[in-house]
Formats: structure tokens, C-alpha cells, sequence
């Protein structure tokens, strides 16, 4: 009973709210600066984006469960946002200082908002080009980090950057080392590649030859003893005639002579 009561009255404060904006279109009769809104205009804006703040800041996790199933975009959109920071800034405390920038007919209103861990710079962009029906479009929480944790995520960015450049540079290093390998690897291949050709088969003709040349070689003695036999029976000298080749004769042939 005490959730809905909660969620019912934030529902009345965001629809008050609304309401405020509403009511700055109607036209005063205060001195209007050169953004076309006057000063009491401006006031009711910077004064519903703090309850604006407040409403969303004090949600509990039901409550914002339910707004977004309205799928309503400002409230979706705005919750999303406070869920996003929620851990990191803490509980709300107060809002300071507000300021504005206008622009076709948008005003955009900066909150300073303190919280329990961090302080954040809250933005509601608020739509007033139909004055009858001015609508507030967005509010995001931006997170005011300290110079701090900023110098602190920087030198880690820093850090992380070097080792990766590092790690590049070990993994071009081990590439290149590689490549004394390629011309062992390219012989290697080739030699297997030479292996696997089977030799070419000499031709027929040459085959005797290479015999009678062996034949010759292996028996020089006895070539020259009988060239020299064979030129004295024909009285002439060796240099007449040349012994090619030397052949086993048929026994029985010289026994039937």
C-alpha cells in the first residue's frame, strides 16, 4: 500500500510539473530577454527541472520499473539515464546552481546537482515553440568527475594504449623473425618435389655401347696384348687399327676346326 501511495505521488509531482510548463506559455507582462521567454518563464522552468530531479532521484527500483512499461519516451528516457549514474553518484542531496542556453525555440536548463559520492550537471531540454503546449523532451545526468578520477582514467587509457602498442610490436617482431625460415622451407619443398620425379630410362641403343665401353676399360692389359698380337701376325703397327670391342669365342667352334 505505501509503494502505491509512492508512486502515486510521484506521479502527481511529474504531472505538476507539467503543469508548470504549461502555465509559463501563457503570456506575462514581465520583460522578456532575447530568448522571447520572460524572466518569470524562465524561473518556472529552472523551478520544475529541480522537482523534476527530485521526483526521478527518489524513485525506487518498483516504481521505475513501472514508469517504463508507460513507454512514455521523456520518463523512459529520464529514468534510464538516472539508472545509468545511480551507483556511481549515490543518494540525492540538494540542487545548486541552474543556467540556460536557447536555441529555435528550445531551452536547455543546467542543474547542479549533489549527490552522496559525486555531483552531477543535470539537463532538461524542454520544447516551447507551441507556448499553449510546451513540452519537455529530455533530461540526461551527466556525471561531474573530479579532476581526479579524471587524471586517474586518463593515465589508465595511457597505460592501457602503451601495452597494446607494446603487444603489436612483439607480434610484428615474431613475424618478421619468421621469415629466415622461407628460403629453407621453399628448398625443402623443391628437393621433395625432385625426389618423387622418377628418373628418365636410357634409350636402348645406348645401352650396348656403355657395355663394350666398360668391357674396354675393365680389360686395357689384354686389349693391348692383342692388338699386338694381331699386328705382328699382319706386320704392320697397332696405329693401323683399333679394337672396339672384345668378345668370349665358341668353344666348339675352334674344337670342330
Amino acid at each position: 500500500m505505501k509503494g502505491k501511495l509512492k508512486s502515486l505521488l510521484l506521479v502527481v509531482c511529474l504531472l505538476v510539473s507539467m503543469s508548470v510548463f504549461a502555465a509559463c506559455g501563457q503570456k506575462t507582462e514581465s520583460t522578456e530577454n532575447n530568448s522571447g521567454l520572460s524572466q518569470e518563464q524562465i524561473a518556472s522552468f529552472e523551478s520544475s527541472a529541480v522537482g523534476m530531479i527530485e521526483s526521478v532521484t527518489s524513485m525506487d527500483d518498483a516504481a521505475m520499473e513501472y514508469y517504463l512499461t508507460l513507454n512514455d519516451e521523456f520518463t523512459t528516457g529520464s529514468i534510464q539515464s538516472w539508472q545509468g549514474v545511480k551507483e556511481e553518484l549515490g543518494a540525492y542531496k540538494e540542487s545548486g546552481e541552474q543556467s540556460y542556453e536557447v536555441k529555435n525555440k528550445i531551452i536547455t536548463i543546467t542543474t547542479k546537482a549533489f549527490f552522496e559520492k559525486m555531483d552531477a550537471d543535470v539537463e532538461l531540454v524542454v520544447d516551447f515553440s507551441n507556448l499553449n503546449s510546451v513540452t519537455a523532451t529530455s533530461m540526461t545526468f551527466n556525471v561531474d568527475y573530479p579532476m581526479s578520477v579524471m587524471l586517474e582514467r586518463a593515465a589508465l587509457n595511457t597505460v592501457m594504449g602503451i601495452v597494446i602498442v607494446f603487444l603489436m610490436l612483439l607480434f610484428l617482431s615474431f613475424l618478421i623473425s619468421l621469415f629466415k625460415y622461407i628460403p629453407k622451407l621453399t628448398e625443402s619443398f623443391g628437393k621433395k618435389k625432385e625426389i618423387k620425379e622418377e628418373p628418365k630410362a636410357p634409350a636402348a641403343a645406348e645401352i650396348p655401347a656403355v657395355e663394350e665401353e666398360e668391357e674396354l676399360v675393365d680389360d686395357g692389359e689384354l686389349v693391348a696384348v692383342i692388338a699386338a698380337a694381331i699386328a705382328a701376325s699382319e706386320n704392320t703397327s697397332t696405329d693401323g687399327f683399333v679394337v672396339r670391342s672384345i668378345k668370349k669365342a665358341n668353344r666348339k667352334k675352334w674344337q670342330k676346326a
